[in-house]
């Protein structure tokens, strides 16, 4: 399979790096587990390789990358004798292939041990922990009924008991048999569950990713059977990796379960993110540019010197070209206004 590649400034460098572009239907897993290499700083220097590979191309052949996913396996792993024939295999499922992991809806997944072997999804997760990654959801509960299950759990209960919480509505003394009552409660507590949780992120699950990440820290995010980069900024935001090839766009923070109050952003600075002003209404542009020439003002006047030289060089281009074409736009906007309220004067005069 070919990927294309895309450009980006990396989120804790002042550094340009080609990340892949996955619009397939599959898991991302492959995509993915080489996004998060090269965007983690514990990690970057033991995809070297892999990196030149993709900053001298605009797109790239998954045979390739695997090869050199299978180096830096055993430069992970040097005391380990990492199978290459299989590993080779199992990374080409990760293109094709959906994944089925467990997930645990206190946060964790069902281990090797817990699932069979044999099968992709038991292994999917000592893949990533081949790499020295974590692997993370946030469809969590504090409920202890249901806590200590998993999706699969959930599934079964849902399955053995549909078709005895019908029989019991038409004939509610079938519920004094044996522990048909257990079974129907419990039901009906699953379904529930999984109703008031159809995106697969809770609020509690987002509060506990946002506590136990820390800045800097870039992991893989497992939600609706696919993978996902994700990490945690200065500003205590998650932020979701999601290349658009035909735009500026890259990256989009996670502020909510349900996507309210969501931003696309071109670029990560940890600073002052910028969103992109393309498509804000004139209105929330001039708020939001007044929003950062007043903390840049409130800097100057507190003589706040904590910023390194280096810092005051990085760039910003992208955030300059952003605001110099939404500018270009808001002034058109006005002018067309303008247009608009001197025909309807003429009409009435």
């Amino acid at each position: 399979m070919i990927y294309e590649l895309k450009q980006i400034l990396l989120p804790f460098e002042n550094v340009y790096q080609n990340v892949i572009v996955d619009s397939s239907e599959g898991s991302k897993g492959l995509p993915t587990l080489v996004n998060t290499l090269i965007l983690s700083p514990n990690h970057r220097t033991f995809a070297e390789d892999l990196i030149k590979v993709l900053n001298d191309s605009v797109e790239v052949d998954s045979d390739l990358i695997i090869s050199h996913l299978i180096n830096i396996a055993q430069l992970f792993n040097p005391q380990q004798n990492v199978n290459a024939a299989f590993l080779r295999q199992t990374l080409n499922d990760f293109i094709s292939q959906k994944s089925n992991l467990d997930p645990i809806f206190n946060g964790t997944f069902k281990t090797i041990s817990d699932v069979n072997t044999s099968s992709v999804s038991g292994i999917e997760l000592s893949i990533f922990q081949l790499y020295q990654l974590n692997v993370m959801h946030m469809w969590v509960t504090d409920d202890e009924n249901i806590s200590t299950k998993s999706l699969k759990d959930t599934q079964l209960i849902i399955m053995n008991g549909f078709g005895l919480n019908r029989e019991a509505r038409k004939d509610p003394s079938v519920l004094d048999i044996g522990n048909n009552r257990q079974l129907v409660e419990e039901f009906n507590q699953v379904k529930s569950f999984l109703a008031s949780t159809a995106n697969q992120a809770t609020d509690l699950g987002l509060n506990l990713a946002k506590e136990n990440l820390r800045f800097e820290d870039v992991v893989v995010f497992y939600r609706n059977e696919n993978f996902q980069t994700l990490l945690k900024a200065r500003d205590d935001t998650l932020y979701i990796l999601a290349p658009i090839l035909e735009s500026d766009l890259n990256w989009r923070s996670m502020k909510s379960v349900n996507g309210t109050g969501d931003e696309f952003l071109s670029t990560i600075t940890n600073e002052s993110n910028v969103a992109a002003l393309n498509e804000l209404s004139d209105e929330e542009f001039a708020r939001q540019l007044q929003m950062q020439e007043d903390e840049r003002y409130a800097q100057q006047i507190s003589g706040n010197r904590n910023r390194s030289p280096c810092d005051s060089n990085k760039p910003a281009d992208s955030s300059k070209q952003y605001i110099k074409k939404k500018q270009k736009q808001v002034k058109k906007n006005m002018k067309e206004s303008k247009l608009k309220k001197k025909k309807k004067a003429c009409i009435v005069m």
